[in-house]
Parts: C-alpha cells; structure tokens; sequence
C-alpha cells in the first residue's frame, strides 16, 4: 500500500490565496487523475542536489553521506548540472476539495535517470554521476495544494497557483571511469514546487491516461478568448538552493491551442 507523505512548505504556501479548509470532501469534477505531462525546462539551468566539492572529499576514501533532505550537498549549494533534459513522470492518484482550494495527492513515475553533465575529477580518477528514480511501486505520494483564481466558465478555465512538496525515492549512481567501479546511494530526496496551473478545456485530447491537470500551464492575455501558454518556474531541492526548473510537456501547448 502506498504511503501518503504530508510534507508542508510554509514560504512556498505563501502564493495561495486563502488557508485550506481542516478535512478534504468530495473529488470535484474539474480534475481528473493520470499522468501529468512536464518536462525539465531546456532553456533553464537544473541541477543535481550535489556539491562537487563535498564528493571530491569523499568518493576517493569512502562513500558520501546523504543529509537529511535526501541531497549530497552539506552546505546547500549545487554545481552538477543536469543534461540532457529527462522526462519527469508524475500521476495524480486522487483530488480533493479544501474549501476554497484543491488538494492533488500524486507520485512520480519510475526508471528515469537524470544524468550529470559532466564528470567529477578526483585523485582517483573521474566520476560520472547519475540520480535514478526508483521504480513506480517504491514512490511514497505527497501533495500539492491548488488554489483557484477568477471565475471558471466555458470561456475561462479553472486556472490559479500551487504549491507543495513533491518527494523521490531515487538512487545516486557514481561510476569511476578510469577503474571502472561503482557504487550506489539510496535516498528519498524532496523537491519544492510552485508555479501555475490550469485544467484542460473537456475535449482536448492529450493522450490516453492523461490528466486533465496541467501544471506550469495557462492562458496568457486575458482568461476569455486568450491563448494557452507555457509559464515556466523554477523549484528548489529541499534543504538547498539548488534550483529544478519545469515547463509544460512539449505537446501540451499545442494540443491546447489546437495547433497539433
């Protein structure tokens, strides 16, 4: 059975725009479960929660330790960049309402790996580092808290902000090109979100299995008669400022906008 972690940001709640009710009711209509479609953002800088430095000390005598937060980064700062760009799988399981806002229970899919961009040079020879997200099964859930903005009509969507915390149950992957060893570092690392979000018009066709759940996604130039766009954002790994920046799947604009 699948784990609800609850995990709170109280600098990233700050967007929304009234406090949540004290129990979630029914599943509204206006959201759908399935998987959500974002990508890293190929024209941002992301990075891996790791500190070259802190690994330079230690891969060579013994293995890193992970902090609290699941990074490899004591000090919060990171410097291995990630390249390319991976998928970033995640599902909505369930959608409640709290009040006046939504809550969105989902977890992140399995078997990507997101790859270091460069290796890390030590006395004992260069590193290629790798973060791989576990298996879909193993993934705990968390939640992101949705606030809705405007009035929704057939016109003007349900659109507004969120915000939450997402957690990965992942494994550092370090291999030693000039020995050919390796090793690897299980981890549960925790990734906070906020941007905006937006549901699909009914009738947009996205894919089977798809939400309806569009996430750094809205209409750009007024909510009636405007175009879908893209609204990128940047996250942070927990415990670091080590940002993860997002934008909607390739597909989703156009398939909004009619334009696929």
């Amino acid at each position: 059975m699948r784990l609800v972690l609850k995990l709170s940001c109280l600098c990233l709640l700050g967007l929304l725009a009234s406090p949540l009710a004290a129990q979630p009711g029914a599943v509204p209509p206006v959201l759908q479960t399935g998987s959500l479609k974002v990508a890293l953002d190929p024209a941002a800088a992301s990075f891996l929660p790791i500190d070259s430095e802190e690994l330079r000390a230690r891969l060579c005598s013994g293995r890193p330790t992970v902090d609290p937060w699941g990074a490899l980064t004591p000090r919060g700062e990171c410097n291995v960049s990630v390249a390319p760009p991976p998928d970033i799988p995640l599902y909505v399981d369930s959608v409640f309402s709290r009040g006046s806002s939504l809550q969105v229970s989902l977890h992140p899919g399995g078997a990507e790996i997101w790859r270091g961009s460069a290796p890390v040079d030590t006395p004992c020879g260069l590193w290629d580092l790798s973060l791989i997200v576990e298996p879909d099964a193993t993934q705990p859930a968390s939640e992101l808290d949705l606030e809705t903005s405007g009035v929704t009509s057939g016109e003007s969507p349900a659109q507004g902000v969120f915000a939450g915390v997402v957690a990965l149950a992942v494994r550092y992957r370090f291999v030693n090109r000039t020995k050919g060893a390796f090793f690897e570092l299980p981890a549960v690392v925790s990734l906070e979100l906020s941007g905006h979000w937006a549901a699909a018009p009914a009738g947009t066709s996205l894919g089977p299995g798809v939400s309806n759940l569009m996430l750094f996604t809205g209409v750009s130039g007024g909510a009636s008669g405007g175009q879908w766009a893209g609204f990128p954002a940047c996250g942070t790994w927990g415990g670091t400022r080590c940002p993860v920046c997002f934008t909607p799947g390739p597909d989703v604009i156009p398939a909004l906008n009619g334009d696929h």
